[in-house]
């Protein structure tokens, strides 16, 4: 670990922590990078809720004028890569088309 680093505790559901470490389906730390890690946390958050790219954008890096919007979708890519068991069928972070992501909401499965 180290020095910027700080133990997490964390759910697939939600993530209680500063760390860049994050919870994959079976349950163990990945690491991701700062910007991964707080889209996630922003998503896992609010679940159910739809964030389109610039609001993402927009949370994550203030003002977003001189970001491309598909870098959002470059690092949900790799999130997804990292987290779900497959992928390009995945488990926790959704793609609403047209609009943006959402993070699982198990509440509204029920």
């Amino acid at each position: 670990m180290t020095a910027t680093e700080r133990p997490s505790r964390c759910t697939p559901a939600i993530c209680e922590s500063t760390s860049t470490s994050a919870p994959c389906a079976w349950r163990e730390l990945v690491r991701t990078t700062f910007v991964e890690f707080e889209i996630l946390g922003l998503l896992a958050r609010s679940p159910g809720r739809v964030f389109s790219r610039e609001a993402l954008l927009d949370r994550i890096w203030g003002d977003s004028a001189y970001r491309d919007p598909r870098t959002i979708d470059v690092h949900i890519r790799h999130l997804r890569e990292k987290l779900e068991q497959d992928a390009k069928e995945p488990d926790y972070i959704f793609t609403v088309r047209g609009v943006g992501y959402r993070f699982r909401d198990r509440d509204a499965e029920r």
